[in-house]
């Protein structure tokens, strides 16, 4: 019974430990090595054509105006473990509704390396940038 008591405490105390690690209290804006999503650039840019821009297309079709032609985009929160633990937008023209859904996909986004600073996995911001055009016919 010691033993099976001792074996319980010591796997909880593997836990907090390991919660405590995933934690993060610092997120870094630049670092030795950046969080990379898979397939890097290519990757992102697939992502949010995919992903990101039917959103954007989607809400601005129902609503029936141009979308803003472009905006500093959303600050991904990325922890040691290469999860998207939160997601800001703060450019104030993007409706609430919108900003939402986005931020909602973007936490969906799995796959990502974290950053690195002195050889070790840290927290990290990413900045995805968001350009849209709007076409307009020749009548």
């Amino acid at each position: 019974m010691k033993s099976l008591l001792a074996a319980c405490l010591l796997l909880s105390g593997l836990q907090i430990t390991a919660f405590s690690q995933s934690r993060c209290t610092t997120y870094y804006s630049v670092t030795e090595v950046p969080p990379a999503y898979p397939g890097g650039d290519e990757g992102i840019m697939k992502y949010g054509i995919r992903k990101i821009i039917p959103l954007i297309s989607a809400y601005y079709k129902k609503v029936h105006e141009y979308p803003i032609t472009s905006f500093r985009g959303a600050t991904l929160y990325i922890n040691r473990q290469g999860i998207v633990t939160n997601v800001v937008i703060t450019d104030d023209r993007i409706p609430a509704s919108l900003r939402n859904v986005l931020c909602n996909e973007f936490m969906k986004m799995r796959g990502w390396k974290p950053a690195r600073q002195h050889g070790q996995a840290v927290c990290a911001t990413y900045l995805y940038t968001i350009t849209c055009m709007t076409w307009q016919d020749d009548d």
